[in-house]
């Protein structure tokens, strides 16, 4: 109770902070459940690439966010894909994260149809149906990391 009174300090800082003011402490400091949130890391992960792609179309960068309020469609998601060459980025906007996929091989059909042979499409392991995404780009042998 006192270790958030005093805004989370240490347990020496706590204890001197008490002193001072002239207040007895009792019982034995437990581990504050919001202290080892502030204190956690994340996953360090690489936010560059060391080997840029060498051609339009050879690494694209696929992101989703939301869900956000639905637009006139019912569309919740933004869906973003960058071409790592070239920095052209696309935007769609889908209503079921599920869509993501198919979009996604619709793009790369595109892509391949113009003559720039998709090689890679990196995404985060966010979750987004990455298992099915994984499995039909491996059926156009992309490799996904």
């Amino acid at each position: 109770m006192a270790h958030e009174l005093f805004g989370h300090p240490c347990e020496d800082h706590l204890r001197a902070t008490a002193h001072k003011n002239n207040i007895q402490l009792k019982g034995e400091l437990l581990p504050c459940h919001g202290c080892i949130i502030s204190k956690s890391k994340k996953k360090n992960i690489k936010k560059w690439n060391d080997k840029r792609a060498s051609y339009t179309g050879e690494r694209l960068f696929v992101d989703i966010s939301g869900p956000y309020h639905p637009t006139l469609k019912g569309n919740r998601f933004w869906l973003k894909i960058v071409d790592d060459f070239s920095r052209y980025s696309v935007s769609k906007f889908i209503r079921y994260k599920n869509q993501l996929c198919d979009e996604l091989i619709k793009h790369v059909l595109i892509l391949n149809g113009n003559g720039m042979k998709v090689k890679f499409v990196r995404m985060d392991n966010a979750g987004e149906n990455i298992h099915e995404t994984k499995r039909e780009l491996k059926n156009w042998a992309l490799n996904v990391n």
